[in-house]
């Protein structure tokens, strides 16, 4: 049963801890009859997700659904695409993603030989590089064949070397965590410290020096995971004791945030007069916000609100918001750029910032930043995949989503180059969370760099998932430059900044504070002279 006393005081004054101020930024309650897609994603597919495992998982209700206040993953013994166990495994990724705070779960949990569930973030970009280098954070993870014990662990880095830093917590009283009770599991996330709790028992400590000489990739956002893995190198696979279907079932999963901790999110790459652009922050309740839009942008609605939709005009410049409640208030901005590129960090000058690389079924490439021979600028990224699967798709980098107009004309161009002549690759655009094919192509690389290009017309309006796929076989390919755009949107403007501060001067913006002290501000946040 949920504890609504406790969300109760969260809500409207805030939870207090060690005289620290904590905000309920999100929340699933899970008090629906469905899964909330605006807050989840399904991951499919099955190929042991590099652990052995045994579980096929599905986008299936029979695995995963909704119903009495909780969600129910169910790990079954049934035959489905090749593989013998069927699960789920959902995530927050691009839907709830951040950096700090106190993540919590209220979990009842299954038993058996092979029943691997847990309750864990993975960085939503991969700043540092591939896994581990770029960090994960399990919240709770726990054997089936030891009732007694729970785990909280965070691992980093240098790729494929695995570095961790791991608790465990010895349930005492009562002397099962599948005695079919809720337990609670959290972590408070700070700057240069990860601590683990159960049932309210601090367990797990782990600063940043513990890295020692490798980097401390805690620093970048990151999303939940909730599933069960079925066998694996961990738990073993399961034997004549198990017993199928196993649940995990989850009451809740909440997300606090101090003020300082508060993201504000958005597209912060827009066309020139491009309308509907949404922007926001949590939505908190006894809160006000006081939203800025540069000088020839008009905010058309959610004045006042956590979020708000702008009109854009021909001058970028920088969207601010004040959020004010009891636990204080916070001045909040990002500048926006105006350009026909939908993709930001085109050419990895800041790495893997707002990309999102990935490994599946046993495929494997380590995504690395080249500095010895880009195509433009300083950098390139360079992926070495050093194994393969049946699927193309299962070596593939992605950037950000795009937005499509059905009917509009796209141009999708990029640099490219292989350490030999001749090998594969491809581009498919597809729909980010059942998978619709829209478009793509294959290319056959040289060793040299060469420009590549893909025009086409949207059939469906919407966001898609560009994949850039390099699992055909082998080698190093290198990806510089990357561009895409409605074909018309590139004849409105280059990729040149237009410089905000170039607006009349008597119409300073926000009212109370000239542009100057607003660019001050952002060059102090960045570490810009």
């Amino acid at each position: 049963m949920k504890n609504y006393w406790i969300l109760f005081l969260s809500i409207f004054i805030g939870t207090n801890l060690n005289g620290q101020c904590y905000n309920l930024v999100w929340a699933d309650e899970f008090d629906g009859t469905n899964l909330d897609l605006n807050k989840w994603s399904y991951q499919t597919g099955a190929g042991g997700w590099g652990n052995n495992e045994l579980q096929y998982y599905t986008d299936s209700n029979n695995n995963a659904y909704v119903s009495s206040g909780s969600l129910k993953i169910e790990a079954k013994e049934e035959s489905f695409n090749g593989a013998n166990y069927t699960s789920a495994r959902i995530r927050t990724i691009g839907q709830g993603d951040w950096t700090y705070g106190k993540m919590e779960a209220s979990i009842k949990l299954p038993e058996g030989q092979g029943i691997w569930p847990a309750f864990w973030m993975m960085p939503t970009e991969s700043a540092y590089g591939g896994w581990p280098t770029s960090g994960e954070i399990d919240i709770m993870e726990y054997l089936g064949h030891q009732t007694n014990s729970v785990y909280g662990t965070c691992h980093f880095g240098n790729s494929p070397t695995d570095k961790s830093s791991s608790g465990n917590w010895h349930n005492i009283s009562p002397d099962s965590f599948a005695d079919g009770e809720y337990h609670h599991f959290m972590i408070e996330w700070e700057p240069t410290q990860i601590r683990w709790y159960a049932d309210g028992i601090l367990y797990h400590t782990f600063n940043a020096s513990d890295v020692g000489n490798y980097p401390f990739p805690f620093d970048q956002d990151f999303h939940f995971i909730l599933n069960i893995a079925v066998g694996g190198n961990w738990p073993g696979n399961p034997d004549n004791t198990t017993v199928f279907p196993q649940m995990m079932e989850v009451d809740y999963v909440r997300v606090y945030q101090q003020m300082q901790d508060i993201s504000l999110t958005g597209d912060f790459i827009a066309e020139p007069n491009q309308s509907g652009v949404v922007y926001q922050v949590p939505d908190m309740p006894n809160t006000t916000y006081t939203w800025h839009v540069p000088y020839g942008s008009t905010i058309v609605s959610g004045l006042g609100t956590h979020e708000v939709v702008v009109d854009w005009g021909t001058y970028q410049g920088i969207i601010a918001v004040t959020v004010d409640n009891d636990c204080g208030n916070i001045h909040l901005f990002e500048p926006v750029t105006l350009t026909a590129n939908q993709t930001p960090n085109p050419g990895f000058e800041n790495n893997l910032n707002h990309w999102y690389p990935d490994n599946f079924n046993g495929a494997y490439a380590a995504w690395n930043i080249d500095t010895s021979n880009p195509h433009n600028e300083s950098k390139s990224m360079c992926a070495d995949v050093t194994a393969v699967s049946p699927n193309v798709w299962d070596v593939q980098i992605s950037p950000e989503l795009v937005d499509l107009i059905a009917g509009e004309e796209y141009t999708l161009t990029f640099w490219a180059k292989a350490n030999t002549s001749g090998k594969a690759m491809s581009i498919a655009l597809i729909h980010p969370t059942n998978y619709t094919y829209y478009t793509g192509t294959g290319y056959t690389l040289t060793n040299d760099w060469v420009q590549y290009s893909h025009i086409f017309t949207a059939t469906v309006t919407g966001q898609a998932s560009v994949n850039i796929q390099f699992g055909h076989e082998t080698g190093i390919f290198c990806l510089d430059d990357f561009f895409f755009a409605r074909t018309a949107a590139m004849n409105q403007v280059s990729d040149t900044f237009i410089n905000t501060v170039n607006r009349p001067k008597n119409l300073p913006w926000p009212p109370e504070k000239g542009v100057g002290y607003w660019l001050n501000k952002f060059k102090e946040k960045h570490g810009l002279d």
